[in-house]
């Protein structure tokens, strides 16, 4: 049996347009668009031409952890079980009674996203791009040549591009071609933001003060950098058996003095040093074989 990922057919008989936009803070309203036959088929033929890229370029698929490295060559196999089950786009996707829009609600200028739906219930694939694909009419003006002269159009428009950012598979998971998108949809969400300070205030109280997790989570909220790291930390479960006489053993080999970081043997995280602390917890710092330089990883895979 394939697994999920592989797409070497889809099924395009059905063709769907849905668009989202935010509702409040945390929210997302999405609703189907009608669609007329010419629309549909070139929907259609957008979701053959993605599908057909991705097997005759044969695409590698990589395995999506928090730390991932994306390259132009690859895309991200992301299981639903890495997913924040509680994703307000998340479950407004995945959800198979998505409403019409409303002609007057088509002119809201504030649409987040549109995906392109191939096939029905259980085989529903649903083709995102993190864009709005409507343009208004009433801060640009539109005109489209006839044979004589332009005649302006008052409608608003909507313009589709011949790729996606990833493929959402209902149930199953992701396929993410693009990180941005994927991190603003899917990792930068207020709701998960909240998970990643309950996180952080948690990720090592063997190690740290409490004080110490306090600051830790207040970072992670605040920088990408550090709530991806807080992220890997926890995915990998690295740090439940490190002990302080390791730690101090591993920021000494670093080059750091344990001093100036542990106090009365738990971990002493500061405004200053938490930077320093996450790339030290995270294994992010190396040393050099040949120049004995100190780097640090900014992404790394596992081998």
């Amino acid at each position: 049996m394939a697994a999920w990922w592989n797409l070497t057919t889809v099924d395009t008989k059905r063709i769907e347009l849905v668009v989202a936009r935010r509702m409040g803070k945390d929210g997302i309203a999405p609703a189907t668009i009608p669609i007329n036959r010419d629309v549909g088929d070139e929907l259609r033929g957008i979701v053959t031409d993605i599908v057909d890229r991705m097997n005759e370029d044969k695409l590698a698929g990589r395995q999506w952890s928090a730390e991932t490295s994306w390259e132009t060559d690859e895309y991200q196999i992301v299981s639903r079980d890495k997913l924040d089950p509680d994703n307000p786009v998340l479950t407004a996707l995945e959800s198979t009674a998505i409403p019409d829009m409303s002609p007057e609600n088509l002119r809201d200028p504030s649409l987040l996203l549109y995906a392109i739906v191939a096939g029905s219930g259980d085989n529903r694939l649903l083709f995102i791009r993190k864009t709005n694909p409507r343009y208004s009419a009433e801060t640009r003006v539109f005109a489209i040549l006839g044979d004589e002269h332009l005649s302006r159009i008052e409608q608003p428009l909507f313009s589709f591009d011949r790729r996606c950012d990833m493929i959402l598979v209902p149930g199953r998971g992701l396929i993410a071609f693009t990180e941005n998108p994927f991190d603003q949809l899917f990792r930068d969400s207020p709701v998960l933001q909240a998970k990643v300070t309950a996180s952080a205030s948690g990720l090592a109280p063997n190690l740290m003060t409490k004080d110490s997790a306090d600051v830790l989570a207040a970072a992670a909220t605040k920088w990408a950098r550090i709530r991806r790291r807080v992220l890997a930390i926890n995915e990998r479960k690295h740090l439940s058996k490190v002990t302080s006489h390791e730690l101090k053993q591993e920021l000494r080999r670093l080059g750091y003095d344990p001093n100036h970081y542990i106090t009365g043997g738990k971990l002493d995280i500061t405004d200053s040093n938490v930077q320093d602390v996450v790339r030290v917890l995270n294994e992010d710092l190396f040393k050099g074989g040949l120049s004995k330089e100190r780097f640090e990883a900014e992404r790394k895979r596992p081998i």
